[in-house]
C-alpha cells in the first residue's frame, strides 16, 4: 500500500491546481445544519457529512427541476450501505458516520435526490438515469 501512495503522491498537479480550505458557514441547506454555497445562484452547495473522514464534504447540485444530486464522495462505498445505516471499517468514529448517513436519508425524504458516492458502481447509472434514492429499492441480502 505504501508504495502505490507513493506512487499516486508523485503524480503532478494540473496547472492552476490551487486548493483552498473554507468554513461551511452558510447556515443550514436542507436536512444538513452546515453548508457553504459554491455558486452566487446557491445551486452547488457543499455540505458537511463526516464520518468516513473527519472534515469530509459532500456536495449537492440542484437542477433545474428542483432535483438534488449528490456528490457524495466517501461517505458511503454504495447507496445500499447508506440505506442500511452501515459504518465502513475505516470511520474513526462510528457514530458520527451513522448520523452522517440519518441526516443524508433525512434531506433525501425532504428533496429527490440523486446519491452519487464516489465507489458504487451504480452511480452512474443512476445519475444517466436521474433515479433517486427514493426510487431505489432497499437492497435485501
Amino acid at each position: 500500500m505504501a508504495r502505490v501512495m507513493r506512487r499516486v503522491l508523485r503524480q503532478p498537479l494540473p496547472t492552476g491546481f490551487a486548493p483552498e480550505p473554507f468554513a461551511l458557514d452558510g447556515g443550514p441547506f436542507g436536512a444538513f445544519p452546515r453548508s457553504r454555497p459554491l455558486s452566487n445562484d446557491e445551486r452547488i452547495v457543499a455540505v458537511d457529512t463526516p464520518g468516513h473522514t473527519p472534515g469530509h464534504i459532500s456536495v449537492i447540485c440542484v437542477d433545474d427541476s428542483g432535483r438534488h444530486v449528490m456528490l457524495a464522495g466517501d461517505t458511503t462505498d454504495s447507496l445500499e450501505q447508506l440505506q442500511s445505516l452501515r459504518a465502513d471499517a475505516v470511520a474513526p468514529d462510528p457514530k458520527v458516520h451513522i448520523a452522517t448517513m440519518k441526516t443524508i436519508l433525512a434531506h433525501c425524504a425532504q428533496h429527490p435526490t440523486v446519491y452519487l458516492p464516489s465507489h458504487d458502481p451504480e452511480s452512474a447509472a443512476r445519475l444517466a438515469g436521474a433515479i433517486t434514492s427514493a426510487e431505489t429499492p432497499v437492497a435485501t441480502a
